[in-house]
């Protein structure tokens, strides 16, 4: 127990607030130091900062509040942080989104929670996803290509075609692609990490053949493979410093993913389990759970934008009919090799 509290100790004395009762407890909820300093810097630092205000008066000032018979005292504390909330998403919307959250967390565990709901993204942030496939175009994304090195270019195929987190993407392993690549499946599915507490949760997606015939190249350098040989040597840093030097950001490849998926008429819910978010309501979080083949038929209506070189054909469908038909008539399980061979024929 002293080992995990010794980071927090540590947090707590880099911002100065290891004598706040209301950060300590609030610390104790929040299970990994990576998190816990997100919620310092982007979100209680902030708020601190903007009233003049410690911790511990905020909390004190927040339990007064509530117990008023006055209703506008009693949402002092909500207008502050929406207040607030306004003036960073004048500049960056992600950035006042996080600010929000993670205030509404420190009330929350302080036993005084904000009453306003989660004022989420405005009608901008779709202006801004337009601008995002603008500036990610199909001849951008070649252009790079271009010009990287053969891992950094698969990387890249990668995040345009899957939509996932580059971290996500730069630590693929040979378990997490092999299933579809031994049956040649287009597209192919792949197993990205998801951005949780929970270590091992995984998320499907899936490539296009452009980066299919890339990842196969690769593959067939490694000396062996098993499971948990990676994918990629190079770094996540790497891959970073690659797109910056080109104006860029990998978290464009998400946005241009999702906004392509949409306008496709992939269901909503559907879009957010490729990109590994939690589905859109507590409802489409317990429910929305369609099988690979239902997300790689919804996916390939979307092929022709998100494949980077030309029309990249779909077969996903046809394979998995053709092993339901020919399971059931020759009552066994039909392997993926059998499956290939019926489609080479």
């Amino acid at each position: 127990m002293e080992k995990i509290d010794n980071w927090r100790k540590d947090l707590l004395a880099k911002y100065g607030w290891s004598n706040q009762e209301s950060v300590k407890r609030w610390v104790e909820k929040l299970k990994t130091k990576t998190y816990a300093e997100a919620c310092f810097k982007l979100g209680l630092k902030i708020h601190c900062e903007e009233t003049g205000k410690t911790p511990d008066q905020l909390i004190n000032e927040r339990i007064k509040q509530i117990a008023s018979p006055d209703p506008r005292i009693r949402c002092e504390a909500e207008d502050m942080v929406l207040r607030i909330h306004s003036k960073i998403a004048e500049r960056k919307q992600g950035i006042a989104i996080n600010y929000f959250r993670k205030m509404k967390s420190f009330y929350k565990h302080n036993y005084c929670p904000l009453g306003c709901t989660d004022p989420g993204y405005d009608v901008q942030s779709e202006v801004e996803d337009r601008r995002a496939i603008e500036k990610l175009s199909t001849e951008k994304i070649r252009n790079l290509c271009e010009q990287a090195q053969i891992e950094t270019r698969l990387a890249i195929l990668v995040l345009a075609e899957s939509g996932g987190r580059i971290g996500a993407v730069q630590s693929l392993t040979y378990g997490d692609v092999k299933d579809d690549l031994e049956t040649g499946v287009i597209p192919a599915s792949i197993w990205l990490k998801q951005r949780t507490r929970k270590k091992g949760k995984t998320y499907p997606s899936f490539i296009c053949s452009d980066a299919i015939k890339l990842l196969r190249i690769i593959l067939a350098k490694k000396e062996k493979l098993i499971d948990k040989t990676r994918i990629f040597n190079n770094g996540r840093d790497s891959l970073q410093g690659f797109l910056r030097e080109h104006g860029l950001h990998a978290h464009l490849f998400r946005k241009r993913f999702q906004v392509i998926l949409e306008d496709a008429g992939v269901p909503l819910n559907w879009v957010d389990r490729l990109q590994g978010h939690i589905p859109r309501g507590a409802q489409g979080a317990t429910y929305s759970l369609p099988p690979i083949a239902k997300l790689r038929e919804h996916y390939s209506k979307a092929i022709r934008e998100l494949a980077i070189y030309g029309a990249s054909e779909s077969n996903g469908q046809l394979s998995d009919t053709l092993a339901k038909v020919l399971s059931h008539y020759l009552q066994r399980a039909i392997t993926p090799k059998e499956i290939q061979e019926v489609l080479d024929a």
